[in-house]
């Protein structure tokens, strides 16, 4: 199933993809997050659900969009609280 090369660069993608998101929940969010989303979309074209490595894009595209929200949250939490030291 893995011998077809595009399969083997899918499945390198997938796992490169759900690093970066992983990292990227605790150090440059704004710069990995979107590329991991990126790496697991192209990686879920080229795999289908049933090949290795198609769960780990999934996982990697599920992490990545929390992370951008959560980092939006807090960016919008941060800014609203600017006007209001005690």
């Amino acid at each position: 199933q893995l011998g077809n090369p595009q399969l083997q660069q899918g499945a390198k993608d997938a796992s490169s993809a759900l690093t970066m998101s992983i990292i990227g929940l605790f150090c440059f969010v704004i710069i990995l997050e979107p590329i991991a989303i990126y790496m697991a979309g192209k990686a879920k074209k080229v795999l289908g659900p049933n090949d290795a490595g198609y769960g780990k894009a999934q996982a990697a595209q599920v992490i990545g969009w929390i992370g951008l929200v959560l980092y939006i949250i807090v960016i919008i939490y941060n800014f609203s609280n600017l006007g209001s030291s005690y």
